[in-house]
């Protein structure tokens, strides 16, 4: 072993031991994720104007600390590392994060006696998340949005956390959200909509959100029939922006296969970044008429707006092999899956442009609607800190 491990190691043990002599602040409670987004990004907004407990984020970016500050103030967000940031994570009870204990980098011990721990988690998983149990003996609640989804966590994956049915601070906002919330995501779309020489007055918004693979490389429009200019002149006529979220893996490695939809960034298609200061995932879900996905739980979210998804699972067999499925993926994609260009155009002629077929697929999204949210989705917040100490 280095010296750096052993340093890390012992400042490790350091920290969490004083985490347990430590005196707590019921009221205050530390958020933390990899960057300034997802479920504990809404839960930290969402409760900026709680009169009872003092929420703040704690960050190993020095730049992302600045920017929470020039927002919501100089004393909502600390450095980690900082003595303040060190202070206030040993004096909070209550310690949030997303993705793991990572977010913390590794205070989050596997017993956290005087400390109560959330994992807000990712959303409703689509794939195979068989990993999830391994560190989850540190985590005292993790909030899950059905029957089907605490079942699937406790009995298949091992979660022995509480698992109360009350759904997740970012679909509150995607469900709380009305025209007033949608002009500054419009305004913040606006430059790179610049950048597109798109046809007039855009009439529809698409974002098309593929899964990141760890064993390939993202395809892009992965159609053996692919025809760039069927498909730009099929944009153009019916004046649809699509918008690319890619995953922050793939967004960052530059790990994605882009040499198709390259023609298109210029006719009707446009590609948006990752990081804290570009367009949040539920911001486009938001706006978007329609969400192309193939493996994301992003599409548990949009059941919320009563919306159509269109699924191209291209590497559908390589993915279950390799990742496998958490939920019965056939039964989520059949209706409104498409493999080929020829089939996705049509799609979007009946879940779009036209009529047919429409009424058949809401009514499968209102069954799966209420199927994967069994909950209040205008309280998640509200919930959740009923249940903190």
């Amino acid at each position: 072993m280095d010296l750096k491990s052993i340093f890390i190691k012992g400042f490790t043990f350091s920290i969490r031991f004083l985490d347990l002599i430590f005196p707590k602040d019921r009221s205050l409670i530390v958020c933390g994720a990899p960057s300034f987004n997802g479920n504990t990004y809404y839960f930290f907004s969402q409760t900026r104007y709680n009169q009872t407990k003092d929420v703040i984020w704690l960050s190993r970016d020095k730049e992302l600390v600045k920017t929470i500050r020039s927002e919501y103030g100089k004393h909502k967000a600390y450095h980690l590392f900082s003595l303040p940031g060190l202070y206030k994570f040993l004096r909070a009870k209550t310690a949030v994060f997303s993705h793991g204990a990572a977010d913390f980098f590794y205070f989050i011990g596997k017993r956290n006696c005087r400390k109560f721990v959330v994992n807000l988690w990712h959303g409703i998983p689509i794939k195979s998340v068989e990993t999830i149990s391994d560190g989850n003996v540190g985590w005292d609640l993790m909030p899950v949005s059905s029957s089907i989804e605490q079942k699937l966590f406790s009995e298949k994956y091992g979660v022995t956390s509480d698992l109360p049915i009350i759904g997740m601070p970012r679909n509150e906002y995607l469900f709380n959200a009305d025209y007033n919330d949608q002009i500054p995501v419009l305004r913040k779309l606006r430059p790179y909509i610049e950048e597109v020489s798109v046809m007039g007055n855009i009439e529809f918004i698409i974002t098309y959100a593929p899964t990141y693979r760890d064993f390939s490389k993202t395809k892009i429009f992965p159609f053996e029939d692919f025809d760039a200019k069927e498909l730009i002149q099929y944009l153009r006529k019916h004046k649809i922006l699509i918008i690319l979220k890619l995953h922050p893996n793939d967004f960052l490695q530059g790990d994605y296969e882009a040499n198709r939809s390259i023609p298109l960034f210029k006719a009707g298609v446009l590609i948006v970044g990752n990081g804290s200061n570009e367009l949040r995932m539920q911001e486009l879900l938001m706006i978007s008429d329609l969400l192309i996905t193939d493996y994301s739980s992003n599409y548990f979210d949009f059941l919320l707006t009563r919306k159509p998804t269109i699924f191209i699972p291209y590497d559908q067999d390589e993915y279950e092999k390799e990742v496998g499925f958490a939920l019965d993926y056939e039964l989520l994609a059949r209706r409104t899956r498409c493999l080929t260009q020829a089939d996705f155009i049509d799609m979007l002629d009946r879940l779009l442009i036209g009529s047919d077929g429409v009424i058949t697929d809401s009514w499968h999204r209102a069954i799966n609607l209420r199927k994967y949210h069994e909950y209040d989705p205008t309280k998640c917040t509200e919930e959740l800190l009923k249940l903190l100490p």
